[in-house]
Order: C-alpha cells, then sequence, then structure tokens
C-alpha cells in the first residue's frame, strides 16, 4: 500500500470497518472482464481470526453460474463520509480482499445468516421463516486476503 499512513493492519479493525460498511461489492471472473455487483451481506468471524461474508439471492442467477465455474473472487466495502473541499479527497474508511465463494446448502447454516442478515438491515423484528429459506439462495465467501485503509481526518470511527 502507498499510503502507509491510511494502512490499517489490525485483523479486529479491519473486522470492524466492514461491520460499518453497508453494501459489499463482489467481483467474479466471467471471461475477459470482471463481474461486480454490490449486495447486502453481513459479517462473521470463527476464533482463529477468518472471516465469512454471506449474502443472499433469488434462487438462479449469473452470479451463481460463474461461482460454479471459478470459485476464487474479491471483495470491497467502504464507508465514505465526506468530500474534503480542496484536498482531491474524501474522507473513508474502506477494505478489500480475496476469498473462496460457495453456495450454503446446509439449512442451519442457511437460517442463520439470514437471520443475521435481518437483523443487520432491518428496523423492525423480522422472522426468518422456512419458507424465506426454502425461497432464498445463501452464498459465502470464506476470506483469505484482506486490506484496510481509511482516512477520517478526525478519527472517527
Amino acid at each position: 500500500m502507498l499510503r502507509k499512513d491510511r494502512e490499517v493492519t489490525d485483523f479486529n479493525e479491519i473486522y470492524n470497518i466492514i461491520s460499518r460498511c453497508g453494501v459489499c461489492r463482489i467481483a467474479l471472473n466471467d471471461g475477459d472482464f470482471p463481474y461486480i455487483i454490490p449486495l447486502n451481506f453481513c459479517i462473521c468471524k470463527n476464533d482463529e481470526n477468518k472471516i465469512t461474508l454471506y449474502f443472499h439471492g433469488a434462487l438462479s442467477g449469473k452470479k451463481y453460474e460463474l461461482i460454479s465455474k471459478n470459485p476464487k473472487g474479491a471483495f470491497e466495502a467502504d464507508r465514505c463520509e465526506e468530500y474534503e473541499p480542496g484536498s482531491l479527497t474524501s474522507r473513508y474508511e474502506s477494505a478489500a480482499g480475496t476469498g473462496i465463494l460457495s453456495v450454503v446448502t446446509d439449512k442451519e447454516e442457511k437460517a442463520f445468516a439470514l437471520k443475521i442478515l435481518a437483523e443487520r438491515y432491518e428496523k423492525k423484528p423480522y422472522s426468518v421463516t422456512e419458507k424465506m429459506i426454502a425461497a432464498t439462495n445463501v452464498f459465502k465467501m470464506e476470506v483469505i486476503t484482506v486490506t484496510g485503509k481509511r482516512n477520517l481526518s478526525d478519527k472517527k470511527q
């Protein structure tokens, strides 16, 4: 990273940056050009400081076709606060990395992911039903590499 003064290296802080972001973009291999899509997501970490990102969507579509052909992907999540006039920069924090994507087939893991997705985005209590589990695909990215970057002048976090 060129701007070492903006690099975030602490794993827990990178995790927190991702947690504060509202959208995560994933990039999949689609031949000559990458296929990038913004998605709602939730994030989990295990005791070995490994991050898993969960996403949901329709039961079929281009992203699943691409994942089945090549499960390697990349992600990016950011939170931009405001542009700093006269500086050609913004106040932001971001994280980016790589990982392996897969469709979640285990019913309990799928229900867990939908529950934490709902807790993250819904303002009111939200029940994950059997019908919802059956009608929704859940997929995940097991993160392999991750980097963080921040430029918050007043260090708001």
